[in-house]
């Protein structure tokens, strides 16, 4: 008996050691100097992948953006140019406008004023030597020179610069 007290510690020690041996075999195969399993390593390569890709469309649009802004910004400064031109060769509403300063020189003309319109253009900023005139309504068109002053009443429209 004492034989098989002393043989009963083998087995158990035999089958340890094997365990251990197959559990650093196990562990050695599993860690090849990386910490990450291949679906796991394939997963974040793909993500930083997706991740260069959206950076770099975003960075397309950005530029894009960019050069929309400067579009943007030259068409509003000839809109600007092209409403103040507009604005200088443009007279609304009744008054009297002294030719070469508030309306340049030349040809003007409404689109319809009201039956009731009369305009003068005069020598003189009181209305007492007129050169031409006329009352009534529809489109009218008149020509004035620097010096001279354009009076508008009863409604006569906008006027343009023709030429």
């Amino acid at each position: 008996m004492t034989e098989t007290k002393s043989r009963a510690w083998l087995l158990p020690t035999i089958v340890g050691v094997i365990a251990l041996l197959i559990g650093v075999g196990i562990g050695a195969a599993g860690s090849s100097g990386e910490d990450e399993k291949p679906a796991v390593k394939s997963s974040r390569g793909s993500t930083t992948a997706d991740l260069d890709k959206r950076e770099s469309s975003l960075d397309d649009e950005r530029t894009e953006l960019s050069q929309r802004t400067d579009e943007l910004d030259v068409r509003e400064r000839q809109l600007a140019r092209a409403e103040q031109k507009a604005k200088a060769n443009t007279i609304e509403g009744d008054g009297t406008f002294e030719i070469g300063v508030d309306m340049k020189p030349g040809k003007w003309k409404n689109a319809d004023a009201s039956d009731g319109c009369y305009w003068s253009i005069n020598s003189d900023p009181n209305g007492n030597n007129i050169v031409a005139n006329h009352n009534g309504g529809g489109p009218q068109t008149v020509d004035v020179n620097k010096g001279q002053y354009l009076e508008l009443s009863n409604d006569c429209g906008t006027w343009k610069k023709v030429g």
